[in-house]
């Protein structure tokens, strides 16, 4: 299997600068044993019927990648209270279409096991309405669902709801509080959050927010629920790989922050962009 795969990268890697890229911090991530699939597809919808929230309860964070697993590729990351399926779909992905199928394509020529995911922030949504009238949140959130479900086939358990990640979000920063506090990290309450602060902490600014997103002080921040989101994939993925803007760079930093914190190094790797198709990839363990 290692020859057949080191012969499929070396004719892929001269079709794409970018993929030659992306393989290379796979292949160093797992040592070059990746699963493989020489039937043509490289694409694969896993074992279905998973409950939706089993996942999320069952997480003892964080999670260890599954080794056996799909390379698990981010085809969107949505709004579900912004979303309008009768205007223009791509612009609504959050995602670089263009770039996401030259991911998707070039890897699966290169004869790699791959499976879409998509992200579905509803949490926006979920704080606008009521117990008694969630279920109009369900109704948006459910349309946008339909539609990635269709563009995207991705495996059910690699579709993530970001409310249904409150719970271990929650109890994530629990645990975040006590290592800070271990640590002698700077723990810092205010109207709006909770901050951790210190040297510890390998950001711009040594600072990351677990608490407040949309300044909501009773809400994990966007870090925290992103970092579950992350450990949601890696039930069932070997590798993630997230494709984004160049301004969310930093941001992507700060989950990565929350990870060393709790003593992990993901195999991780971000795609980023810029308005003028430049392109960036980016290794978390570098």
């Amino acid at each position: 299997m290692r020859n057949s795969y080191e012969v499929a990268i070396k004719n892929w890697a001269l079709e794409s600068e970018l993929g030659t890229q992306i393989n290379e911090e796979i292949d160093r991530l797992t040592g070059g044993a990746m699963p493989c699939k020489f039937n043509g597809e490289g694409f694969v919808n896993l074992v279905r019927g998973t409950h939706e929230t089993s996942l999320w309860k069952s997480c003892h964070l964080p999670v260890a990648p599954n080794p056996s697993g799909p390379i698990c590729i981010e085809a969107a990351h949505i709004y579900a209270d912004e979303f309008e399926p009768n205007s223009s779909i791509d612009k609504q992905l959050g995602v670089d279409q263009s770039i996401h199928q030259e991911v998707f394509d070039t890897l699966s020529r290169a004869g790699l096991l791959l499976a879409n995911s998509v992200l579905i922030d509803d949490v926006n949504m979920v704080q606008k309405h009521t117990v008694e009238d969630r279920w109009r949140a369900d109704a948006f959130t459910n349309r946008a669902l339909g539609v990635l479900c269709e563009l995207f086939s991705p495996d059910l358990d690699l579709v993530i709801k970001e409310s249904h990640g409150f719970i271990p979000a929650k109890d994530c920063c629990s645990k975040l509080i006590k290592v800070a506090k271990e640590k002698g990290i700077k723990i810092i309450h205010d109207e709006k959050g909770v901050w951790l602060e210190g040297e510890l902490i390998d950001t711009k600014d040594n600072k990351i927010r677990i608490m407040g997103k949309e300044d909501d002080p009773n809400y994990p921040s966007c870090n925290v629920l992103d970092f579950v989101a992350y450990n949601r994939k890696f039930k069932v993925a070997s590798v993630a790989i997230t494709i984004l803007p160049i301004a969310l760079k930093e941001q992507q930093k700060r989950v990565k922050a929350i990870f060393n914190l709790l003593g992990a190094n993901p195999p991780i790797i971000n795609v980023f962009y810029d308005k003028n198709a430049r392109k960036e990839v980016y290794s978390w363990d570098q």
